[in-house]
């Protein structure tokens, strides 16, 4: 789920439907608008700064993911990458000012025109990185690996690829933890929330067995 910069809509996969598809609930009175993508099958979203387009991964029937770009007002979805790209699960990947997304794919962190074209990966990232969230300035990132006990972040720098450590993110009691999700930053680039796995058991001895 996202909801618009305006505060107005909820961005919903609905993955019980056949196939999934997308719906904008209102965040006051009103009524839900469906946000159909055509021959394209969503798996994840968001809106652009304008709350006036979402950009989404997605894929047709038998091809790869891509990312794609459509109006909230409707209309057929614009791929903006070649097939193999995709947003991840974080919820910022457009740039402060609307014009680019990052985009991730074997290789890590590359960045494309909201308009579309060729990615262009980004110096510096490498291939299990994560984009979390642009700095405010535009000219940077960040970015997680997420673990089996922690997430470790870093600020990747667009023009130098020079990655500065940020923070690891992990549980105080990491006993019994199987997975570490990166965190979701706010925008002030202070506050974060993560969550993880913990699979716990208990040993029994049990004696004089006949």
């Amino acid at each position: 789920n996202a909801f618009s910069p305006d505060g107005k809509w909820v961005l919903v996969l609905r993955q019980n439907m056949t196939p999934q598809d997308f719906v904008l609930l209102p965040t006051g009175v009103g009524e839900q608008r469906p946000l159909p993508t055509g021959n394209v099958i969503p798996s994840s979203g968001q809106f652009f700064g304008d709350s006036k387009r979402v950009v989404f991964q997605g894929n047709e029937a038998g091809h790869p993911s891509r990312v794609y770009v459509m109006s909230v007002d409707g209309g057929q979805p614009r791929p903006i990458t070649p097939e193999g790209y995709g947003l991840g699960s974080y919820p910022r990947a457009v740039s402060p000012d609307d014009k680019r997304i990052a985009v991730i794919n074997g290789d890590g962190v590359a960045l494309v025109s909201a308009d579309g074209g060729d990615p262009q990966p980004v110096r510096g990232s490498q291939p299990s990185d994560a984009p979390l969230r642009w700095i405010k300035s535009g000219n940077a990132l960040f970015v997680g690996q997420r673990g089996e006990t922690s997430c470790p972040v870093w600020k990747l720098d667009l023009q130098t690829g020079a990655r500065t450590p940020w923070k690891t993110v992990s549980p105080a009691d990491i006993a019994g933890v199987t997975g570490v999700s990166c965190p979701r930053l706010a925008a002030d680039e202070e506050h974060y929330a993560f969550g993880y796995v913990r699979d716990l058991s208990d040993l029994f001895l049990v004696e004089h067995l006949k």
